[in-house]
């Protein structure tokens, strides 16, 4: 995130022995549970930095986000850390479910425009309302769409940022290889209805690549059978690499005749005698 993530922190109002985040960046998990019995948690991304900072406080947006272990619709709209302890929430409906102040400082400023988050677990305002944070494990799915002499491929996070639109959702700007040459589409789609856009290609398809509500997907692992155009495709979902393109057998045999072809014709220019002198 745009905040390098340090081990600077403040450690007023902790409850249990307070850690830093790593000097490195990684993506972390805010929970919250108040005094009352509302229970709340939310990522932040090590992508994702603040929509807005000041000396007072940063904000956070468009952020994933459960109450009670269930994802949220409408999603938070922002969540504000305050520079002189706790923090406040609002949805997008413009409700606030969370507004506690003082209390624990859950982060701190490093450097300009650099910030880093306290691990461990907190009180925050008044009574008995924590906020915990730690590290937050996001998985990587692995892609790869191979079909018509095309082989294609990409990665993206669990639960990736997306836009969602009716049907489906959308992740734009998308980091791709294609036949291992590096490019970028300008969209993958994953649809409901079993659909799958790349750039402005549409496949058609039976079984959704993805559970859980647009807004959140968790992509599921396994292998889907796509058509495009009259033509089968496959896109394959992993939770680990693919292993590098190694070329067909026929493919070797050309290269190796090719190769042996151009050395063949190298030896025969280098042993011809050479041309003589035509005379009257």
């Amino acid at each position: 995130m745009s905040g390098l993530i340090r081990a600077a922190g403040l450690a007023a109002g902790i409850v249990a022995a307070l850690a830093f985040v790593p000097a490195a960046e990684a993506s972390v998990r805010f929970s919250y549970k108040s005094a009352s019995g509302f229970e709340a948690d939310w990522i932040i991304r090590d992508s994702q930095g603040p929509s807005q900072w000041s000396q007072s406080a940063i904000t956070y947006s468009n952020l994933i986000s459960t109450e009670f272990g269930v994802y949220v619709d409408p999603a938070w709209r922002s969540i504000n850390l305050r520079s002189g302890g706790g923090l406040s929430v609002e949805r997008d409906n413009g409700t606030v479910p969370i507004n506690m102040i003082g209390g624990a400082v859950l982060y701190s400023q490093v450097a300009p425009f650099q910030w880093a988050f306290n691990l461990g677990t907190h009180t925050v305002g008044s009574g008995q309302n924590t906020a915990v944070i730690t590290l937050a494990d996001v998985p990587t799915y692995y892609f790869r769409l191979t079909g018509q002499d095309q082989d294609i491929r990409f990665s993206l996070e669990q639960m990736p940022q997306v836009t969602f639109m009716a049907g489906g959702f959308r992740v734009n700007d998308l980091a791709a290889t294609l036949n291992g040459v590096d490019r970028t589409y300008s969209q993958v789609r994953f649809l409901a209805n079993g659909g799958f856009q790349l750039g402005q290609t549409v496949f058609s398809g039976t079984q959704r690549a993805y559970s859980g509500p647009r807004q959140y997907p968790t992509f599921e692992l396994g292998s889907y059978a796509l058509t495009q155009g009259g033509n089968a495709f496959n896109l394959q979902i992993s939770a680990n690499p693919f292993a590098a393109v190694v070329p067909e057998p026929a493919t070797w045999l050309m290269l190796i005749a090719g190769m042996g072809g151009i050395g063949a014709t190298l030896r025969s220019r280098r042993a011809a005698p050479p041309p003589r002198a035509v005379t009257a």
